[in-house]
C-alpha cells in the first residue's frame, strides 16, 4: 500500500508481469494507533483527511472491522464514502493489515476511560494528558467521546483570573474557599480520604452559590455543561464522579433531593467507588472501574442537617462528610454588572 502523489490510499498491484497502482480510496484514510479498551477489547484510531473538512480522528472496535457491516457504518458516520462492496472488501483488507503491522511493531496501549489521575501519576483532561515531560494527546473510550467537547480550552487565563479576582474582597472569602476546593479536589490523590463534601445553603437568592459551582467548573472546563442538579439520577450522578475522578464535581439545587439520595450520595461521595453490580442476564458480577478521589461541591436552600433530620434521629454518619457554609452576602448594587462578569466564565 503507498500514498498517492496527491493523497489517497492506492495498493500496487501486479498483472502479467505490469506494476500499477489501484486506488483504493481517493483521500488520505490510515490507521495510526492501536490500544485496548476494558470493555471493547482491542479498538484501532484512524484518521480520514477530508479535503473540505480537515482532518477526523475516529475510533473503530477491532471487532467491528471483521464484520464487513458494521465496518461500512463506522466508515459511514465518519464522512468515508465507501458503498460498493468491492471497495469496501479492498479498504476491510488494507486496514486489517494495517492492524497486523501496528501488531508487530509494539504493544497494545491503554485506553482511558475516565479523567483524572491515571496510574501512571499523569493526569486527563478531555483528550489530553497531562505529564511530566509535557502534553499529549489521549485518546478516550467511545463512553467518554461525548465528554471531550466540553473540556475543550477557550478564552485566555487573564481572562478567567480578572473575573476569579472578584471574589478576593473579604465579604467573599466563604466562595472563595469554594473555588479553591475546586483546585485542591485535584489534590485529594495525595490523601488517605477518598473525598469530602461542601454544601452551601442560603434561602436567599442572589447571595452566589450557583455562581461558585460555575467557577469551579470553569477551572477545567465548560462552567454549565458540567453542572449536575437534583432532577438527574443518583446513579448519574454517582457515573460522573466516576468519570471526573478527582476533577471537582459541581451539584446544584440540592434542596430538590430526597434525604434518601442526600444519605446516600454523602457515603458514596468519601466511599470513592461506585456500588458493585451483577451483568444482566449472568450470576456475574460487573466489573467496576469507577473508583475517585475528589471534591464534591453543593448548593441547596437550606442546610442538610435539617433535610436528614427527616429520616435520621442523628445523622452524625453524613455531616461527619461534610463542611456546610451559610451565604448571607448581600446582593450587589450592580446586579447586571456582576451577572454580566460572571457570564464570561462561557467565554
Amino acid at each position: 500500500y503507498k500514498r498517492g502523489a496527491n493523497g489517497g490510499v492506492y495498493m500496487e498491484t501486479t498483472v502479467d508481469k505490469a506494476t500499477k497502482d489501484e486506488l483504493i480510496y481517493p483521500y488520505d484514510l490510515y490507521v495510526y494507533r492501536r490500544m485496548r479498551d476494558s470493555e471493547m477489547g482491542d479498538v484501532i484510531w484512524m484518521r480520514h483527511h477530508l479535503p473540505n473538512d480537515g482532518v477526523r480522528e475516529f475510533m473503530v472496535a477491532q471487532r467491528e472491522v471483521g464484520s464487513i457491516d458494521k465496518f461500512r457504518d463506522r466508515l459511514n458516520e465518519q464522512g468515508v464514502a465507501v458503498f460498493g462492496q468491492a471497495q469496501l472488501v479492498k479498504l476491510q483488507q488494507y486496514v486489517a493489515k494495517s492492524i497486523q503491522d501496528l501488531q508487530h511493531r509494539d504493544k497494545a496501549e491503554e485506553m482511558y476511560g475516565r479523567f483524572g489521575w491515571t496510574k501512571n501519576n499523569t493526569f486527563i483532561v478531555g483528550d489530553r494528558e497531562y505529564t511530566k515531560k509535557g502534553v499529549i494527546y489521549a485518546p478516550v473510550t467511545r463512553n467518554l467521546e461525548k465528554y471531550v467537547p466540553w473540556f475543550s480550552p477557550k478564552g485566555s487565563l487573564e481572562e478567567w483570573k480578572r473575573i476569579a479576582a472578584a471574589y478576593e474582597d473579604p465579604r467573599f472569602d466563604l466562595h472563595a474557599f469554594g473555588v479553591l476546593a475546586g483546585f485542591g479536589s485535584v489534590l485529594m490523590n495525595l490523601s488517605p480520604e477518598n473525598g469530602a463534601v461542601i454544601n452551601y445553603y442560603s434561602k436567599r437568592s442572589g447571595t452566589g452559590k450557583t455562581t461558585v459551582l460555575r467557577v469551579v467548573n470553569s477551572i477545567f472546563g465548560d462552567p454549565k455543561a458540567l453542572m449536575k442538579d437534583a432532577q438527574d439520577t443518583q446513579l448519574t450522578k454517582v457515573h460522573r464522579m466516576g468519570v471526573l475522578n478527582g476533577i471537582a464535581m459541581c451539584l446544584d439545587e440540592m434542596t430538590n433531593a430526597s434525604p434518601q439520595e442526600m444519605s446516600g450520595l454523602l457515603y458514596g461521595s468519601t466511599q470513592g467507588r461506585a456500588r458493585d453490580r451483577m451483568e444482566a442476564g449472568r450470576n456475574m458480577e460487573r466489573i467496576n472501574d469507577l473508583i475517585w478521589k475528589l471534591i464534591t461541591i453543593w448548593s441547596s436552600n437550606t442546610n442538610i442537617e435539617d433535610r436528614l433530620s427527616m429520616i435520621k434521629v442523628d445523622p452524625q454518619g453524613e455531616m461527619a462528610r461534610v463542611i456546610e457554609f451559610y451565604l448571607q452576602t448581600p446582593v450587589p448594587s450592580d446586579v447586571l454588572g456582576a451577572q454580566k462578569l460572571f457570564n464570561g466564565l462561557s467565554d
